[in-house]
């Protein structure tokens, strides 16, 4: 049985934001109508990769986004320490800016941003090296990464 050998190689990495498509429905949510419910959580995007659509929710508390949550990719991968450390790099470089805008906030108020605002709350990219390429997203200090698919030349 043969060792295992670590070398380090600096790589160049094809990094790419995913697009979120916000539903149009979404624009057209009653406020009033979510002002008098206690908990709801509404569809209103998703982030499309070549694994997977990953569905995002508003959570919604008496007329208030009070959180964004993500549907998880069926076919997860361990997230090494090293491949996080891509995701976190790329949303420090990514530009953030929302207007200052965090939750939670009034829905009326989210439906007008939410595309921005979705984008500052989850980062979600794709990673490709050696022809292969996975998807992760990231919130705060949490990555997900799924297995995404094989690029030939």
């Amino acid at each position: 049985m043969s060792e295992s050998i670590k070398i380090k190689h600096e790589i160049e990495l094809d990094v790419q934001p995913l697009e979120f498509h916000f539903f149009n429905a979404a624009r057209h949510l009653n406020a009033h109508h979510f002002a008098a419910v206690e908990h709801a959580r509404i569809e209103i995007g998703h982030f499309k990769s070549d694994c997977c659509q990953r569905m995002v929710y508003a959570v919604v508390k008496k007329g208030v986004v009070t959180d964004l949550e993500m549907d998880p990719c069926t076919n997860g991968i361990k997230v090494s320490n090293e491949l996080a450390e891509v995701v976190r790099s790329f949303s420090r470089k990514v530009d953030r800016d929302s207007g200052g805008a965090r939750l939670p906030m009034p829905l009326d108020r989210f439906v007008e941003i939410a595309p921005q605002l979705v984008v500052v709350v989850w980062t979600c990219i794709r990673i490709c090296a050696f022809g292969y390429c996975v998807t992760c997203c990231q919130q705060g200090d949490w990555v997900s990464c799924s297995a995404d698919s094989v690029r030939l030349p």
